[in-house]
């Protein structure tokens, strides 16, 4: 069944990824847990335990690590500079702008109207006027800016909130509590299933 979320779609799929990268990243902790970790983990964490389980985040630092801006782009918000983009602009709509190879750019879409535009299927040819086409252009790089920003929030909240269940989940395992742990992973996969639906 289609969505009635107004959320942006490239929010939907950043939260849907987060979930997953925080699912993830906690799976394999329960080969190196210890016992007094997992103690520590469902009671009172100390800091030194939590240094030793991270959870996932946009730095890059790794060849694998997303960072805000190839999570955008998986999140399908297109990037300044590039010969074309899909950008949601924060109404929750999106349009589509390509450089042509004569140098135009066409862009479809009448949600860029938000902006007081009408730019609907139509084109800014190199002879519209400089300061239209230095508007548009700021327009794209700050829906840009504000679209990777969203990104980066959601997958962020929703990578810490399932990091931090799954953690416990795999405590619990851990500790030989199989029934509570059972219990935390059929919440997490439920919410899965819930974002997995906000996505279509």
């Amino acid at each position: 069944m289609p969505s009635t979320d107004r959320t942006p779609a490239h929010v939907s799929e950043a939260r849907y990824l987060g979930h997953d990268a925080g699912l993830t990243a906690a799976s394999w902790l329960w080969l190196e847990m210890t016992e007094a970790d997992a103690r520590s983990i469902l009671t009172d964490v100390d800091p030194e335990v939590a240094d030793r389980y991270p959870g996932p985040n946009l730095s890059g630092e790794f060849a694998d690590d997303p960072t805000p801006r190839s999570l955008a782009t998986e999140c399908g918000v297109g990037t300044v500079g590039a010969t074309e983009g899909l950008v949601t602009v924060p109404s929750g709509g999106s349009w589509h702008w390509h450089e042509r190879s004569d140098g135009r750019y066409q862009v479809t879409s009448a949600e860029v109207s938000t902006y007081g535009f009408a730019l609907s299927e139509r084109e800014l040819s190199q002879s519209a006027s400089e300061s239209m086409r230095a508007v548009w252009a700021a327009i794209r790089a700050e829906d840009v800016d504000q679209a990777v920003e969203e990104c980066a929030d959601a997958w962020e909240a929703a990578a810490a909130a399932a990091f931090s269940e799954a953690l416990q989940g795999v405590a619990l395992r851990v500790l030989g509590r199989t029934a509570e742990a059972q219990a935390v992973e059929n919440e997490l996969e439920a919410r899965a299933a819930a974002l997995r639906e906000l996505r279509s």
